[in-house]
């Protein structure tokens, strides 16, 4: 049993537990409103003079933890309808993406299928003073034409979508809601982060020995046809980059910024309940410390 003094400190640790509990806060942080506040009314008597009555009654005002309270609900559910209007378009930004990419994997498979047939093929790049070999242009009208560009040098690369992300914000034990970190935009993340953005030929590598189809007045007809297959395909990639490319990216970000924003502002409050938390455990552990000392 504690002594007299050991039972002061438990009553004001107590005190400061209950306190935080009731309030959300550490006492030394915020003023808080009483629960109840004193009215007064007042009754002319016959001989003019006049009688006060005191009574009691609740506060109005709202109590902090109940701000906060709604405050975070309210922005749990901004968080998550922000999110909602972003992940049509990271949607459809991936799914644009993944549909240029496959082609390019038929446009590698479909040389494959060339040389296999004995189709004669021009080793594409070959000369480094060619203006084809960075980066690499398909469907050219000639070699200072214009193209269509699915890699660099003799490698097909994969066009990228990205979103940049706050790596800690739902750590709500870090330091930081820090670092930023890139991730490639896939199913489990469409909507999440502050920005997205694409790149063309920046991604995995397709195949790094591209050929081109060496198309003449004697070409087989099986070699004509692989070399209007990658034609079309090509020009398939670029309608779909068109199409991808149109997406409206500067509202689509400026959404993802607010949705960060709030997201930056749950991250502080946690941290902010976790302390609280963390100072309750302390106080629970000292109160025990003095009872086992008495």
């Amino acid at each position: 049993m504690a002594d007299n003094s050991g039972q002061g400190a438990i009553k004001l640790l107590t005190s400061e537990y209950d306190y935080i509990s009731k309030y959300n806060s550490d006492p030394d942080n915020l003023i808080t409103p009483d629960e109840n506040i004193t009215n007064a009314q007042f009754t002319q008597n016959d001989d003019s003079t006049w009688t006060k009555v005191e009574y009691e009654s609740k506060n109005p005002n709202e109590l902090p933890s109940t701000i906060i309270e709604t405050e975070s609900s309210n922005r749990d559910l901004l968080i998550s309808q922000l999110k909602n209007v972003a992940i049509p378009l990271d949607q459809q930004i991936k799914d644009l993406n993944d549909q240029i990419d496959s082609k390019k994997s038929l446009i590698v498979s479909t040389i494959a299928s060339a040389v296999s047939a004995g189709c004669s093929m021009i080793q594409f790049g070959f000369n480094p003073l060619d203006p084809l070999v960075f980066p690499l242009i398909v469907n050219a009208a000639d070699v200072n034409g214009t193209g269509i560009a699915i890699g660099a040098g003799l490698t097909v690369r994969q066009d990228t979508a990205t979103i940049s992300v706050y790596s800690n914000v739902e750590n709500y034990s870090a330091n930081s809601f820090l670092p930023i970190v890139n991730q490639t935009l896939s199913n489990s993340n469409v909507g999440n982060g502050y920005q997205t953005t694409v790149s063309n030929n920046n991604g995995s590598t397709v195949s790094s020995s591209y050929k081109e189809i060496d198309v003449g007045l004697s070409t087989p007809p099986i070699c004509t046809t692989y070399y209007n297959t990658i034609t079309t395909l090509v020009n398939e990639i670029d309608a779909l980059r068109t199409q991808r490319d149109t997406i409206n990216f500067t509202d689509l970000n400026s959404v993802k910024t607010e949705k960060s924003s709030h997201e930056v502002r749950r991250w502080g409050f946690n941290c902010r309940d976790g302390s609280i938390s963390q100072r309750q455990s302390t106080i629970s552990a000292s109160i025990n410390s003095i009872n086992s000392l008495g």
